[in-house]
């Protein structure tokens, strides 16, 4: 029989190795062919290909789970490199530039500030506060303290202090460019805007996000000469639920994560977890607690985006998982589980719950129970409906609520379906996580074509999300060669590309990762794959297995007792595959180090530079 192109496999035949015969792997093989079995034998060759690319895409795809924990979030959002021994700390210094930017601002632009504030940011803080209307007040009593000479701050002087100038922190942070820069005309003074680039007369979204940075800083120092340790406020939780709005705790990682801890000790001393009611309760008593369980929600909401290695000790555990609920409401069918919700802080905090009931899994490494998942999509489904039905729901009475509950629900039943199809092979769950994906960019992309709600982008889940997207399809396309993620890889870089500048630095690193993967795509193509025994030892996995190890060693990093010696890492053994040993194991490292070399992954934690990037 003659054959255009000799075919040969690494392994014996099926139908040889049953009968234990030597086989030449031929595909036809010789002994089938002479005993009339070559039909068999190439069905059998075919369907063991099959299995085992299966295989070898099930295994790299479940490593995929690792990868996007410690890489994606941990890496690029959770981790911050200090070194105590090169930090200099001047706190008069600091002190010295808060007064300065205090000065800076004038009663009027402080008033427009507020304005802007309130009028379109209300979602993102209104539930912290029991009366709106007292800002005002509180802003005409901070110009009557600026004005008297020689005055005295009391703690509670420099707690209304920080409470502004969170606001106006926020409200630069969100503010248009044209906005911002008919508010503030002239740029401030070198000496305390020292980022600015001071060439260019017109505000840049990089100079926008550097002074909303120096406000942010300043309400932070005001906090600072609150005591606030020695005195508990409320309402340092209320400045710390405002400034995680505009992704404060991803760009300060160490000190947002203490200063959360503090917000836990105050809640808990003031009772703000406490908001259950009883018919004594008085009217004033009643309005608190409203007031305490939005507070407390959206303090659990900030816990778990910023929970990771870095900050171990988490309160967000202490209300239970809504699938408990969910399965409770199921065995009532007289309860009306599409009620709506009393708060946007409680939808919020819900819709968010979700995803954690998700994301342990991607923590511990393990498979996710099938029922948790289809219990996922029954609660996505409920939520969905909510938001599309309930025109006149509270909890939803801005654009701004309305498009963080979409943006979230649509994140959220993106990783579900993406779990469906990595830990159950369902061929629809890659399939219904791209329509997901494309759901978000249309969120996102009717934001910037509506000039004035681009500002919804700018807000920190924005970027969370798609960077996990963007990788991830990143990395299915290098592993696939699928044309479709290929041109959906297109799609999100362009829509990134129109992404604020003030969602650096974060965006920075997510382009580098995006380039690297890139890279890694070229080398995973000139190297066959197939040719492994372990698709895992391929050294393009070698890299990431590497760059997991990077992140998620700081779990067990020990701080030396010996002075002038170095952190510890405890030593962990991995075994090496012996066969990738004895089929050239040494190339293999030296492809993998002149890669790391090049493209190293700790450029993600270096310390950011002045411009206010990587």
């Amino acid at each position: 029989m003659e054959h255009s192109e000799i075919q040969k496999s690494k392994h014996p035949c099926a139908i040889c190795a049953k009968r234990k015969v030597k086989c030449d792997r031929l595909i036809p093989c010789t002994n089938c062919v002479k005993r009339g079995f070559e039909k068999e034998c190439l069905e059998r060759s075919v369907d063991g290909k099959e299995s085992q690319r299966t295989d070898r895409n099930s295994a790299v795809l479940r490593f995929w789970q690792s990868y996007e924990y410690w890489v994606t979030d941990i890496g690029l959002f959770k981790s911050q490199d200090v070194d105590p021994a090169n930090t200099f700390v001047d706190l008069k210094e600091e002190v010295d530039e808060c007064e300065h930017w205090c000065e800076f601002l004038t009663r009027e632009t402080s008033f427009q500030l507020l304005d802007h504030c309130v009028e379109r940011l209300g979602c993102l803080y209104f539930g912290c506060l029991s009366d709106i209307s007292d800002l005002y007040l509180l802003l005409e009593e901070y110009w009557q303290r600026r004005n008297e000479r020689n005055v005295v701050f009391s703690v509670d002087d420099y707690y209304s202090n920080a409470l502004l100038w969170s606001l106006f922190a926020l409200t630069v942070y969100y503010m248009p460019l044209e906005l911002l820069s008919s508010v503030f005309p002239k740029k401030p003074p070198s000496h305390i805007f020292k980022y600015a680039d001071f060439d260019s007369d017109f505000w840049t979204e990089k100079a926008q996000l550097q002074l909303s940075q120096c406000f942010t800083h300043c309400a932070v120092i005001q906090l600072q000469e609150a005591n606030l340790l020695a005195n508990p406020d409320v309402r340092l939780l209320q400045v710390y639920v405002i400034l995680s709005a505009m992704g404060y705790p991803h760009r300060e990682v160490s000190t947002s994560n203490a200063l959360l801890l503090v917000c836990f000790n105050v809640a808990k001393l003031c009772h703000v977890d406490d908001f259950r009611p009883l018919i004594t309760d008085s009217t004033a008593m009643r309005l608190t607690k409203i007031t305490c369980e939005k507070i407390w929600y959206s303090l659990c909401s900030c816990d778990y985006l910023q929970s990771g290695p870095r900050k171990p000790t988490v309160f967000h555990t202490e209300i239970s998982s809504l699938l408990q609920h969910a399965a409770y409401l199921e065995d009532l069918p007289n309860t009306d589980v599409y009620q709506s919700e009393d708060s946007f802080e409680a939808l919020y905090w819900k819709i968010i719950s979700l995803d954690r009931d998700l994301n342990q899994y991607l923590i511990k490494g393990t498979k996710p129970p099938l029922k948790t998942l289809d219990a996922i999509q029954r609660q996505t489904d409920i939520f969905t409906r909510k938001i599309t039905s309930s025109e006149d729901s509270p909890a939803l009475a801005s654009d701004f609520a309305r498009f963080l509950a979409s943006f979230l629900l649509n994140a959220i039943s993106w990783k579900l379906h993406k779990m469906y199809f990595i830990y159950f092979e369902i061929a629809s769950g890659l399939a219904k996580s791209v329509h997901y994906t494309k759901n978000l960019v249309a969120l996102v992309v009717k934001n910037i074509k509506n000039r004035r709600d681009t500002l919804f982008n700018k807000h920190p889940v924005v970027i969370q999300s798609f960077a996990r997207i963007a990788v991830f399809y990143a990395f299915y396309e290098m592993v696939s060669g699928s044309a479709e993620i290929r041109d959906l890889n297109l799609d999100i870089k362009e829509m990134l590309q129109n992404l604020s500048d003030e969602l650096e630095p974060h965006l920075s690193g997510l382009f580098y990762l995006l380039s690297r993967f890139r890279l890694l795509k070229t080398l995973w193509e000139n190297m066959e794959s197939e040719t492994l025994g372990n698709i895992l030892e391929h050294p393009v996995m070698t890299i990431l297995q590497n760059d997991i190890n990077a992140f998620s060693q700081q779990m067990i990093e020990r701080p030396s007792m010996i002075r002038g010696s170095a952190r510890l890492i405890m030593k962990r053994r991995v075994p090496q595959d012996q066969g990738a040993v004895e089929n050239g194991n040494a190339v293999f490292d030296s492809i993998v180090a002149e890669f790391e070399s090049q493209y190293a992954i700790d450029y993600l934690i270096r310390r950011k530079t002045e411009d206010g990037e990587f």
